[in-house]
């Protein structure tokens, strides 16, 4: 813990990727809003995730490009260079990014851990947090807690503008749950056949719209599925909406059900109750923070089945990645999870 009551004048913090993690560092950006009210914050982050965040007040979101090519970072090294911090969070650990780290001028760097960064992280940041096994939002809150600030109360405060809240009215879509059934992997997308008996029973037996949600690549998934429960409760808005109508699209919702994604996280972001799906890591590493007793969590299956080992016979944040795991989640439970907080 940081026992130097320092006060900075300007912090940085850079997360590059992806929705999920993004979301996750927000209830550390509002701490340090609240303990340095005077400070400038400074935050880069990439597109398209910057169209969620850009607009909370007293946050200077600088939008860079993820970098690929050699004129990549030269083109994001120059800019990062025009600032000075007196103090830079490293909050994102992957070699694209450790990269950049030298070419940050800022008095003081703190990274993640040897055994949370990934691709000799530590070796990029003069100081590291301690490790603790935790969930991966607590893990960006143990930046505060190095530096000798905490707080219970989580927030994540992402504005939605009037005119989103006019588009969500214009839709007139009455009561309605929200499915987004890919995950940014195939391997953690549950079946088609799976979401179409699903949504055939919230259809046929919860009277309750579903709207399916995803990217333009996900269009033709929601499609199949929609066509095939052949419903007028089904609508299918997969590519059809921007990051901030799908907040509150989200927002609206009764519930939202989605695998293990960015998206879930942006849900539990803006209030909603969720179900998620879970077979690759556990829910109390990378759940909806605050809603994990709503998962459907088959790691510990998952980890018998195709590493034929339990979890305390495993490394904290051991990842099952294997074709077919999904298939571990049967759509029974979902829809008796579903039921019970649509009852409540």
């Amino acid at each position: 813990m940081d026992k130097m009551k320092e006060d900075y004048k300007t912090i940085g913090m850079m997360r590059l990727s992806a929705l999920g993690d993004i979301i996750w560092t927000l209830p550390l950006v509002h701490r340090l809003k609240e303990q340095f009210p005077n400070a400038r914050i400074i935050y880069f982050t990439s597109k398209p995730f910057s169209s969620v965040v850009e607009d909370i007040d007293g946050i200077e979101f600088i939008t860079l490009k993820k970098p690929r090519s050699f004129s990549d970072y030269r083109e994001v090294i120059k800019e990062i260079r025009k600032y000075h911090f007196d103090l830079f969070l490293c909050t994102q650990a992957n070699l694209r990014v450790n990269l950049l780290y030298p070419f940050i001028r800022a008095k003081r760097k703190i990274g993640f851990d040897s055994k949370r960064g990934r691709d000799g992280h530590y070796l990029f940041v003069p100081e590291q947090i301690p490790y603790k096994k935790e969930h991966a939002l607590e893990a960006f809150l143990g930046f505060s807690k190095y530096l000798g600030f905490h707080s219970d109360i989580i927030r994540y405060d992402i504005p939605i503008p009037e005119s989103f809240i006019h588009w969500h009215e214009n839709q007139s879509l009455g009561e309605y749950v929200c499915l987004h059934p890919k995950a940014s992997h195939e391997n953690r997308t549950w079946s088609l056949h799976s979401y179409i008996e699903l949504v055939r029973k919230i259809v046929l037996k919860s009277n309750i719209k579903v709207i399916l949600t995803g990217t333009n690549a996900d269009a033709d998934f929601c499609e199949d599925i929609k066509q095939d429960v052949a419903s007028d409760f089904v609508l299918n808005f997969a590519g059809k909406t921007n990051l901030k109508e799908l907040s509150i699209l989200f927002e609206k919702s009764l519930l939202v059900i989605a695998p293990d994604s960015g998206p879930i996280h942006l849900a539990n972001a803006m209030g909603a109750s969720v179900v998620g799906l879970y077979t690759s890591l556990p829910c109390d590493f990378t759940g909806p923070y605050g809603q994990s007793e709503n998962c459907i969590d088959a790691y510990a299956d998952a980890l018998k089945k195709y590493h034929g080992k339990n979890e305390n016979e495993v490394e904290w944040r051991t990842r099952v990645n294997e074709s077919g795991m999904m298939d571990l989640i049967s759509v029974d439970d979902v829809f008796l999870k579903i039921n019970k907080l649509l009852k409540n």
